[in-house]
């Protein structure tokens, strides 16, 4: 017996299915022969070849497949198998709405100005809510748009030419934004207004980024200011190369009844907008002007080549204002080389504001890690330290 799914959720799942995406739909169900399993994942493709390749890559046999249900070619996923490949694929919004993650502690910094959330997988943050004007800030993980909120990027930003670098002539793999955000963290120390949360390597790390090292996020709440904190630590015997970089997504608008042209950034000083511009996933090598301002109208439009991508600005903040309301969030990153401003598609109700220490790849052959552009080095024993921070008005 199945329930606990939408029409509409349904036939999105089937529209996505006969596009060739390997498509996910969850929902309660309830059969005598698996007394454990209360809920299902199927995951579908027409394309049979594509779904054949994409289970191998998590050891699925193509046996597995059931061809029978309504034409649409499928894995049954059920507990822990489950969990996992929704959490690898970044299905958050699933995975909460059926309580999937049921041993995942909630994490909370609290003051008299903000309630902020996180969670121990990724380190990520997962509510910031304002109690002077009781609105939530942070994006929630809607999966029709983007189900994340505010990743960690590690060790690498943006995409590698075919998901592969060099280190020393052997090749290593790498999916976009590296893997940091699909670990579970550790907390080693909190307090009601700060928590800090560490990842160190191991094998499974070691065999895609062969580096060991420890990373730590810092959160520390400071009125209505968030401070994130990275700490990189290079415990091998031998020199690290990494990029790092932030990914929160702002609600955007911040009050029902406006739209997202409503409102506009405002950079903190007049800046030349010129931003580095993709091919597919990498970098061109060229760039678009946007022109000189300090002040940028939002639009769609303009992200009809994906992100908005500056580097070098003069004063390293942004802040997303409207006209019609007094409420802002802020980022502002000191030291950061690269701000990303990203929403995927017209009608996404958030924005996307990415400090970086790293880029994509520009577009041609993989390449040694350390000839990367923008790659951090880190010397034997050395560590890394930034800060940015989200201030909420």
């Amino acid at each position: 017996m199945a329930f606990g799914v939408k029409r509409a959720e349904l036939e999105a799942w089937k529209k996505r299915a006969d596009s060739g995406e390997i498509a996910f739909l969850t929902h309660y169900w309830l059969d005598n022969r698996f007394p454990d399993s209360k809920t299902v994942t199927k995951a579908a493709s027409a394309d049979i070849e594509k779904l054949k390749a994409w289970g191998a890559s998590y050891g699925f046999k193509p046996e597995w497949i059931d061809s029978r249900h309504n034409g649409y070619p499928h894995y049954d996923l059920f507990g822990e198998i489950q969990r996992t490949v929704l959490k690898k694929e970044g299905i958050w919004d699933q995975i909460e709405r059926f309580h999937l993650d049921g041993d995942e502690t909630m994490l909370k910094l609290e003051n008299d100005a903000l309630l902020v959330e996180l969670k121990e997988d990724g380190a990520e943050l997962t509510r910031i809510f304002d109690k002077n004007s009781q609105k939530e800030f942070l994006w929630h993980g809607d999966g029709e748009y983007w189900a994340r909120r505010a990743p960690v990027l590690f060790p690498t930003v943006g995409r590698l030419v075919e998901d592969t670098y060099f280190v020393d002539g052997e090749a290593f793999h790498l999916g976009q934004h590296g893997f940091a955000r699909d670990r579970v963290f550790q907390v080693v120390k909190q307090s009601d207004e700060a928590i800090t949360l560490r990842l160190e390597y191991d094998e499974e790390s070691l065999a895609i980024y062969p580096f060991r090292f420890a990373l730590e996020i810092a959160y520390r709440l400071d009125g209505g200011t968030i401070h994130v904190g990275y700490h990189v630590e290079n415990l091998d015997d031998k020199t690290m190369y990494f990029s790092i970089g932030a990914h929160p997504a702002f609600n955007v608008p911040f009050v029902a009844g406006e739209t997202f042209e409503d409102y506009y950034l405002d950079f903190g000083a007049e800046e030349q907008l010129d931003s580095l511009t993709l091919a597919g996933a990498y970098l061109s090598g060229e760039k678009k002007e946007i022109g000189k301002t300090k002040k940028l109208p939002l639009n769609y439009e303009l992200f009809g080549n994906d992100a908005l991508i500056f580097e070098g600005l003069t004063k390293n903040e942004v802040t997303i204002r409207s006209r019609k309301n007094r409420h802002f969030v802020k980022v502002a990153f000191p030291d950061f080389k690269f701000v990303g401003l990203w929403t995927p598609k017209p009608g996404t109700p958030f924005l996307c504001i990415e400090p970086w220490f790293g880029i994509a790849d520009t577009q041609g052959p993989s390449v040694e890690l350390k000839d990367k552009q923008a790659i951090e080095t880190l010397a034997i024993g050395a560590a890394f330290n930034s800060e940015y921070t989200i201030t909420i008005g």
